[in-house]
């Protein structure tokens, strides 16, 4: 991306596609995408064209309200344009061939450092456009890559404040190099120990002053020059590009102040303080505060604010000061305004952790490790031309690359990695290092559910889910994740259930077909097509298939997936026995049966053509009858007992009742 000034902060969403459940939402938006660029020549300045694409949105998805159709064609551009960030698609909303491969099920497979953080397939495609994300400076030529910053900056410190972390990423320059950046995240550690307040660090390394052009400074001097200012020109240079009614507030505050520096009079306090106390004045000046200290009382005396405030930056009879104080807080509150979807964007890939209010990588070790040993090739920054990286669909930044292609890592320097990695972590060779991996990743997801979603929360969020409504969706969201849709967190839900019935008999981490964050909390479906949830016992097989549907849909939309789901891993899992439990809030009678009718069903395999099987064992359990089992601490042995010595009769004939007489058998 390309910043629009020097005093730009980047921004990697958009003001209308601020949107939380943002893996769900690209995969809804891109194939809708696709379908429409295959039919139009170019997106251009076709405004007709735009116009029904974002028609398709609206009436293909429940993203927007069905009557937002003001400015179709604007819509539908700023819409994309939170796909272009990422590199999904390009300037001309090209789909690249991460997005196509992305959405078709056919992204590269993970090398052998991205098996190494045990992550899914959909962290991977943005763990690997989030290396390839540049920065440009209004040159088109400088950068710096936002996200290796991030991570270096996490080698480096645990427990970082959001608000620390973000104003260090968001107030790099392009025009900085790579040892201008690490002295800068060498000399946090004056506030990391406590020797320095963040403000000092931020003003001596970050300042927003030091951006401001010789020219615009200028433009400040020479309006403030002129013994009145001139309100036209004072507007060129306290901007606000969304409002003009802003505009006329910093100049009425300049105004106020200016007057009670000239005359430091009652009235001329309260009309200061009351124009202070102005969201836009808040923003603009004081950091999203009063740019004044006051007291608690309900007036105060000029004698009272001047001591209070004598060392107020707008009250200096240097007006530079005073610009210098706009363009800081501006910028500050810019950050703010933009972090959220910094910090949504990097939460996709799965290796940060964002708990309370605190930033770490869920991997420090092994990227202090890789940074070290490769900084020679891991720049921060660099020069290139703009165009052919991010306007050019052929450039490296839209290729579907691996994380070992994108650093410039072989297989040979990885070896030596892996050996170090043994040698510290004490795993030996008889075992792999992704299965060593894999069992520190089960150990901590088990940790987190136990201490965060005990049984009782369970439950909790089970009856929400039964009862459903705008409002308990919610609350749901709150509980859980507000970056995952409904639907997801209760499969996400289902398979902790599960996990509490099972005596946390399985591995939970493998088992979920979810893209979690790094705090183990659920962004999406995986791609793959699979089952929900695949739970791999000893002895047998267990596929947990939930929905949300309520039962007047399930027929059209569960019966055909779960049959197939069910049929395929059971083509391909033939040396074991596999059952299949379908979880929804209301079942349908007519599905029951026909999912019961599906065991003396001869299916076949669309994953292995040719490849066929003598039915499939299909249950159903309701939302209410999972909450029972639970309450009742009724374990799964007994559950799956149950079932299998039901399905071990196979029925002539499916009749209304039989789910029922096996449910009152494991209830009882």
């Amino acid at each position: 991306m390309k910043l629009e000034n020097t005093n730009s902060v980047f921004n990697l969403g958009d003001t209308s596609f601020r949107r939380k459940t943002l893996l769900d939402d690209y995969k809804v938006i891109l194939p809708i995408l696709k379908n429409h660029m295959e039919k139009v020549d170019r997106w251009g300045e076709n405004n007709e064209g735009q116009a029904i694409f974002y028609h398709s949105i609206i009436n293909q998805t429940d993203l927007f309200d069905r009557d937002e159709n003001d400015e179709p064609a604007k819509r539908a551009r700023t819409l994309t344009n939170a796909l272009v960030k990422p590199g999904l698609i390009n300037a001309n909303r090209q789909l690249s061939e991460v997005a196509l491969n992305w959405i078709n099920n056919k992204v590269k497979r993970p090398d052998k450092l991205e098996q190494w953080l045990t992550l899914k397939i959909d962290n991977i495609v943005f763990l690997r456009q989030c290396f390839k994300l540049r920065v440009y400076d209004t040159n088109k030529t400088n950068y710096f890559y936002p996200f290796r910053i991030a991570i270096e900056l996490l080698i480096s410190y645990e427990d970082i404040p959001e608000f620390h972390f973000f104003n260090i990423i968001h107030s790099i320059e392009p025009k900085m190099d790579d040892d201008k950046i690490r002295e800068i995240i060498y000399n946090y550690h004056k506030v990391a120990n406590n020797f320095q307040s963040f403000e000092e660090f931020y003003e001596e390394n970050l300042s927003a002053g030091k951006s401001i052009t010789p020219e615009l400074l200028i433009k400040v001097e020479n309006l403030f020059s002129k013994s009145e200012v001139d309100e036209q020109e004072f507007y060129e240079v306290f901007y606000n590009r969304k409002s003009t009614n802003a505009q006329k507030l910093y100049y009425k505050f300049y105004q106020a102040i200016t007057a009670f520096k000239n005359n430091p009079s009652d009235q001329n306090l309260k009309t200061l303080i009351e124009i202070s106390r102005n969201s836009s004045i808040k923003k603009a000046f004081g950091y999203g505060m009063n740019p004044f200290k006051l007291t608690r009382k309900k007036s105060i005396s000029v004698e009272e604010f001047l001591e209070l405030n004598f060392d107020n930056l707008l009250l200096s009879e240097n007006s530079i000061l005073f610009f210098n104080q706009f363009m800081s807080s501006k910028r500050s509150d810019l950050i703010i305004e933009y972090s959220d979807m910094t910090k949504r964007i990097f939460n996709l890939t799965g290796i940060f952790s964002f708990s309370n209010k605190l930033v770490n990588l869920t991997q420090p070790w092994l990227y202090r490790k890789i940074t070290a040993t490769y900084r020679d090739r891991i720049f921060l920054t660099g020069e290139e031309d703009y165009e052919s990286y991010e306007e050019d669909i052929n450039s490296l930044f839209y290729k579907d690359q691996s994380l070992m292609e994108i650093l410039l890592i072989s297989d040979t320097e990885l070896e030596r990695i892996e050996a170090e990695i043994r040698k510290e972590h004490g795993i030996p060779d008889k075992v792999s290092i992704v299965e060593a991996f894999d069992e520190m990743s089960e150990q901590k997801f088990r940790s987190f559910i136990e201490s965060i979603f005990v049984e009782s929360k369970v439950i909790l969020l089970l009856k929400l889910f039964k009862n459903r409504s705008p409002e308990n969706d919610k609350k749901i969201q709150k509980l859980v994740s507000d970056a995952a849709t409904v639907p997801t967190i209760f499969e996400y839900i289902i398979a902790i259930a599960w996990y509490y019935l099972s005596e946390k008999n399985f591995s939970i981490r493998k088992s979920v077909n979810l893209s979690l964050d790094g705090n183990f909390l659920p962004l999406t479906h995986a791609a793959g097509g699979d089952g929900d949830i695949i739970i791999k016992y000893s002895d047998f097989i267990l596929m947990l298939e939930v929905t949300l549907m309520d039962r007047n849909a399930q027929k059209r939309g569960e019966l055909e997936p779960v049959i197939r789901h069910a049929t395929n891993l059971t083509v391909k899992e033939s040396d074991k026995e596999v059952l299949t439990i379908f979880i929804a809030d209301e079942l349908d009678q007519n599905v029951v049966n026909l999912f019961r009718a599906a065991s003396i069903v001869q299916l076949e395999s669309t994953q292995q053509k040719g490849q066929q099987t003598d039915g499939v064992n299909i249950f159903s359990l309701s939302i209410e009858e999972i909450i029972h089992l639970l309450e009742r601490k009724i374990e799964y042995q007994k559950i799956v007992k149950g079932i299998r010595e039901h399905f071990s009769i196979k029925p002539s004939f499916v009749k209304t009742g039989w789910r029922e007489d096996v449910l009152e058998k494991l209830l009882n």
